[in-house]
């Protein structure tokens, strides 16, 4: 048997030089070997017409030559089981030493240290305020006794500095009303509630004779806290206070501190924009980084259906900041178990020290001294691994970036230059590459007809790991197979290797130009796909030259290749982590118009196309993988089998430490509906279900509170929200046919009935109708439906002023308001334009819960904590948001 790889080109002299590893009787027919592992060297002029006859003689020997070694080839020992499983396991142990270090949390330090942050007083704190219950804005629970308790804790702490009389604090509450236009939404709040806290730091400037220094202050600025009030009502008070406070133009940077999970290793997922030094401040004094670039561009893509108030200190703030959050355990954001029992301990410490660290920096940084740089066209690329935080210029990044691309082509013209491999064998590969790649894709429809079939859809969701072997492990298997076909039925040749791994540098290197030609900060995940490969090469060449390998053989280059690649897979397995930790429990609230496997599905075919990429030119070097791949198919099949027939595969799970339920909005609803005298033409009471998933209202558990009828009929009506008692203003991701209307012959408590009265109706000119209207009562979450009819449409109206939101074109103008400290007794507006819908939530305090809803919560309650009682019960694995409501429709 002989090991052999390929042949090289030297630089000094004009030869094509290769090396065998001859064993006793590896080459009978073409060398008589003396003793075994005889080592034979061949030598053939580079092609130049004055060294060889012609070109009929070159062809001969190169055909020769190529005689020889498809002879000698096939005998050699090549890459085996032992090797593949190899890889694998050592893929595995990577990913689970990326699961550990996102897992590892700083020591809770203890109350009693003064001069640190402390998790346990920090915990105290937080478990005082939860205790509080429930906070929608307008309850009692956070206009009084939340802002009680934290202007209590500020008064304190007041009373200390004005004792000690060196700093001085001030306390201010605020509580705006305006409104404001969101993406397809308009916001509108009313007195709702901000606690402001502002720091300010004394110096002196006069200096004693002698000394020229300035000043005479530790810190250089202010600091003002915010505690807003109504944040999750679409960020209202936020948009309050950047709008209208007295301190707004006194503000440089900000910090926005988010939750989107429960606990973890806190992120940096926005950063800017421009006032790059605020993110180099972060990077360089917190003590546990973690930022990532890829979060932001995800983040603002708009691919996740959240916001922050970062969005209003930098749209109509004109301010650049930092936006901070947990991301993990995302199942129980906005629900009821979004409990500090489920915070990780040691997550608080982590994130305090953080923000202490950050703020003491940012604060003495001379920086904020300095005009604000709102557009400055610099970016950083940022990412953190194992907790080492690395980040560049983005001209920086984007001329390694077209290095790195540069640099392959010129690799693989000198290449064919040097007859290495030829230009029709790159094609030829990467023709190879692009059948794996189809093959896969087909294997991925393939599933998904699957997936649907047999209703499967989100078995991942309460367990992600499901995936790997349902939707990864076949593709990866497809692709393997493909080139596996290829190199042993179609396709062979001394340098497959080779051609085949250059191939794949080159489709990166045009990955990584076309990213970084769109501005993609995210494409530095390419440059390390790209780099890091590039060094085998020169490594083997290196190894050789410091004579530590006499041959190249198969393994050489497996184990060399796998040195190389170790960067590239610790990187994309925090890459993995991250997406499927973050998207997996963002996929059971993105409503029901997406399938989420056409999310999930494209990420899993990445992935698998990424492993196939790097490995596949091994596959040339290797027994024949049939083996392999059929014990791949097996495993697959078995893990399909069990999802199928087994609870493994239930989408939700109900448990008290990591629950991953469906979400449920119930509304308990009273419908009236005037005609155009203003005389009551109908009235009805039902259950308004919503499922916020794509398993929709018809995957619910059998009960005549959630599959008590057919879905709503919508015939009758031109709103889009088919009046019915939205709590969000989101119909395109859930629409009204995928909710249900059950009737039910009790009426919830209503406590202020909603009245609407036209005051005027005036037509200014034949193509305009202006209406005025008057609407009265309600609670303090309510809705506005506005839908023209007639050939009319919106064309101005007194809520907001020069509203671009007008022109877009909807049948229904959804506008959302609050009311928060206090209620209005009455909102007048005037519309120029005729349905006219209000809709009214209570969602705190005695009138949200009917004794329906409490029916159907404590049903829920039992039910999901014993799914093993029959076939089909974890469907009851449910979280369900109750209130009551009203809606009244008028027509004018």
């Amino acid at each position: 048997m002989a090991n052999v790889i390929w042949f090289l080109a030297s630089d000094e002299a004009s030869f094509i030089t290769g090396s065998i590893l001859v064993a006793d009787g590896g080459m009978r027919n073409y060398a008589e070997p003396q003793k075994p592992f005889e080592k034979i060297e061949l030598r053939v002029r580079r092609v130049v017409d004055r060294n060889i006859g012609g070109t009929n003689e070159l062809k001969n020997i190169n055909e020769h030559i190529e005689e020889i070694f498809q002879q000698i080839i096939p005998k050699q020992p090549q890459l085996g089981f032992f090797h593949w499983l190899l890889l694998s396991l050592c893929v595995s142990v990577l990913y689970g030493l990326v699961v550990w270090q996102d897992g590892r949390m700083p020591a809770v330090l203890p109350k009693d240290n003064l001069y640190t942050f402390s998790e346990e007083r920090a915990r105290l704190f937080l478990e005082q305020i939860t205790s509080l219950g429930p906070r929608p804005t307008g309850s009692n629970a956070l206009e009084v006794q939340a802002v009680q308790f934290l202007t209590g804790k500020i008064t304190s702490l007041k009373q200390i500095v004005d004792r000690n009389g060196i700093n001085r604090l001030e306390l201010d509450i605020q509580r705006p009303s305006s409104c404001f236009n969101m993406r397809f939404f308009t916001n509108c709040f009313h007195k709702v509630t901000n606690v402001a806290v502002r720091i300010l730091f004394l110096c002196n400037y006069d200096r004693c004779a002698g000394s020229v220094s300035s000043f005479e202050n530790l810190f250089g600025n202010d600091i003002v806290f915010l505690f807003n009030g109504a944040e999750e009502s679409y960020l209202q008070a936020s948009q309050g206070f950047i709008s209208q406070h007295k301190w707004r133009h006194s503000l440089r940077a900000f910090i926005n501190l988010e939750g989107a999970g429960s606990g973890g290793r806190e992120m940096l997922f926005q950063a800017g924009p421009g006032d790059s030094w605020l993110l180099k401040t972060y990077l360089d004094n917190v003590p546990y980084p973690r930022a990532s670039i890829i979060a932001q561009e995800v983040f603002q893509s708009n691919l996740v259906p959240s916001d922050t108030d970062f969005r209003n200190f930098r749209d109509f703030g004109r301010i650049s900041g930092l936006d901070i959050a947990y991301v993990k355990n995302g199942w129980v954001y906005h629900t009821e178990f979004d409990q500090t029992r489920l915070i990780h301990k040691g997550a608080i410490q982590r994130n305090g020290e953080n923000v202490l660290s950050l703020i003491k920096a940012l604060i003495s940084s001379p920086y904020l001294q300095q005009p604000a740089n709102f557009d400055e066209g610099k970016k950083w690329i940022f990412f953190e691994i194992f907790g080492f935080a690395i980040y560049y210029g983005f001209m920086k990044g984007t001329l390694a970036n077209l290095t790195a691309s540069l640099s392959v082509l010129i690799m693989i013209a000198y290449r064919i230059r040097s007859q290495l491999y030829t230009s029709k064998d790159v094609l030829t590969a990467f023709a190879h590459h692009s059948l794996a790649l189809l093959g896969m894709a087909v294997t991925a429809l393939m599933l998904y007809a699957v997936v649907y079939l047999l209703n499967l859809s989100m078995f991942w969701y309460a367990t992600p790991w499901l995936v790997l072997p349902f939707y990864i492990l076949p593709m990866v298997s497809t692709g393997l197979w493909v080139h596996s076909s290829i190199v042993h039925k179609k396709y062979s040749g001394i340098n497959a290797e080779i051609f085949h791994y250059d191939t794949m540098l080159a489709i990166w290197a045009a990955i990584l130009f076309l990213a970084t030609a769109a501005g993609i900060g995210s494409a530095f995940y390419f440059l390390i796909f790209l780099v890091f490969p590039m060094l085998r090469d020169p490594m083997i060449y290196l190894l050789g030259k410091m004579q530590v390998l006499n041959v190249v053989t198969p393994k050489t280059v497996f184990y060399t290749q796998f040195a190389c690649l170790l960067p590239v897979i610790l990187f994309a397995n925090y890459a993995v982590y991250l997406v499927f930790s973050f998207f997996i429990p963002i996929m059971g609230r993105i409503g029901n118009n997406i399938s989420p496997e056409l999310i999930i599905l494209p990420l899993c075919l990445i992935i698998a196309s990424t492993v196939v990429l790097f490995t596949a030119n091994l596959i040339y070097v290797s027994r024949r993988l049939h083996f392999l791949i059929k014990c791949c198919v097996a495993l697959c099949l078995l893990a399909i089998a069990i999802i199928i027939t087994t609870r493994l595969g239930d989408p939700y799970k109900y448990s008290e430490d990591s629950p991953r339920l469906r979400r449920l909005l119930a509304a308990h609803s009273k419908r009236i509906v005037y005609d155009f005298g203003g005389k009551i033409n109908s009235t009805a009471t039902g259950l308004f279900i919503q499922t916020m998933d794509y398993r929709g209202i018809t995957d619910l558990p059998e009960h005549t509170f959630l599959q008590g009828t057919d879905k709503p009929d919508c015939s009758n009506t031109q709103d889009d929200y088919c009046q019915l008692p939205y709590y969000h203003p989101n119909f395109k991701y859930m629409k009204p046919e995928y909710s249900r209307w059950v009737p039910l012959p009790s009426s919830p408590q209503i406590t202020k009935p909603i009245s609407v009265h036209m005051l005027s109706r005036v037509q200014p000119v034949d193509t305009q109708l202006n209406i005025s209207l008057v609407v009265r009562g309600g609670a303090d979450r309510m809705a506005l439906h506005v839908s023209p009819l007639q050939g009319y449409t919106l064309k101005e109206w007194s809520i907001t002023k020069n509203d671009s939101i007008l022109s877009e074109p909807k049948n229904t103008h959804y506008v959302n308001m609050n009311s928060g400290h206090e209620h209005p007794q009455e909102t007048n507006i005037w519309i120029l334009l005729e349905n006219f819908a209000v809709v009214s939530h209570y969602v705190h305090g005695a009138e949200q819960n009917s004794e329906t809803l409490q029916q159907l919560k404590s049903l829920i309650h039992s039910r999901r904590e014993t799914p093993h009682h029959a076939v089909g019960f974890w469907k009851w694995a449910i979280t369900m948001t109750g209130m009551t409501s009203e809606i009244v429709v008028h027509f004018f």
